[in-house]
């Protein structure tokens, strides 16, 4: 096999170490060609074999690959006064939103010592009567709660190297939300209805960003249809059922169609909680709503059938 001789610039001049070194790198060079044209099909298999793994493992890899290759490690621009720094993964940590966090975890934490002052005042002021110990107690599970939801959702901020760490933080804030509200709601018990109803509309958010969780995880569009299509030949369906007590409605083609109606669903519900926790504040206010009673001029048993066929 010939090898080509490198060409050389006029008036250059190469030692026969230098040449010696040139000729072996050319002679390697045409080896590895060879080799690449006889197991041409063997390294094309390997290359898609290696890419379901990484698919299976986790679809968000070569999506960071090519992040990583579009911009550089770190950038560096200005927002609200704040630095952003680019994380190697192409997601950018944003200063100002650490020091707001270390802030209100502090709040909290100063919050917190002052809530031990009001319990045991509460205590001497009210002479230990039933709703104030019910409320005392509330209070010393709001403040092992809170704290440490807050500290985590602190923690995803400092290490934040995942778009999916926001839907993260969102569901997160439902534990300091619920219990905060529950607590508050025994010690005015008169107002609870407009608590309750605040912690019903998140609550639909949160449904939502769990949703958008799992429809990230897996995926752009055309690798979810890849990856449902892979599950429906490995269980030999090609659609999906309901479970009971839904298994009459006709089943889901596991396609493009199974993510188009699964989205419909969330979205229905999320708009649907969220008008009735609006209506529940406008008729409780006109004491229309009669929680607890089936009285069919109340909104409350309207309420609850809406609620559920959602």
């Amino acid at each position: 096999m010939a090898v080509p001789q490198p060409s050389l610039a006029d008036g250059e001049e190469v030692s026969i170490e230098q040449q010696t070194l040139r000729d072996q790198a050319a002679v390697k060079a045409q080896a590895i060609k060879a080799l690449l044209r006889e197991h041409k099909g063997e390294v094309e298999n390997l290359l898609v074999e290696q890419e379901e793994e990484w698919f299976n493992d986790d679809p968000f890899v070569i999506i960071s690959m090519e992040n990583m290759a579009s911009q550089t490690k770190t950038k560096e621009e200005k927002v609200y006064g704040a630095t952003n720094e680019y994380h190697e993964y192409g997601v950018h940590i944003d200063s100002w939103w650490i020091g707001t966090s270390r802030a209100l975890l502090t709040l909290v934490y100063l919050i917190l010592f002052a809530l031990i002052g009001i319990i045991i005042w509460q205590f001497m002021y009210y002479q230990y009567q039933e709703h104030v110990i019910a409320w005392v107690i509330g209070a010393i599970f709001v403040g092992l709660a809170v704290p440490l939801s807050l500290q985590d959702i602190h923690y995803h901020m400092l290490h934040y190297v995942s778009p999916l760490q926001r839907h993260y933080m969102r569901i997160l804030w439902m534990v300091p939300i619920y219990s905060v509200e529950s607590w508050l709601a025994v010690r005015f018990n008169s107002q609870k209805m407009y608590l309750e109803t605040l912690r019903e509309m998140y609550e639909s958010f949160v449904v939502y960003s769990l949703f958008k969780l799992m429809r990230e995880f897996l995926g752009p569009k055309e690798v979810a249809l890849w990856k449902l299509s892979k599950v429906a030949s490995r269980h030999g369906k090609t659609v999906a059922k309901h479970p009971f007590p839904c298994c009459w409605l006709m089943p889901w083609k596991l396609n493009a169609q199974f993510l188009t109606r699964s989205s419909l669903g969330v979205w229905q519900y999320v708009v649907i909680r969220t008008a009735m926790a609006v209506m529940t504040c406008i008729f409780e206010s006109y004491h229309m709503y009669g929680e607890g009673t089936m009285d069919w001029s109340k909104l409350y048993p309207y309420s609850v059938i809406i609620i559920n066929c959602s």
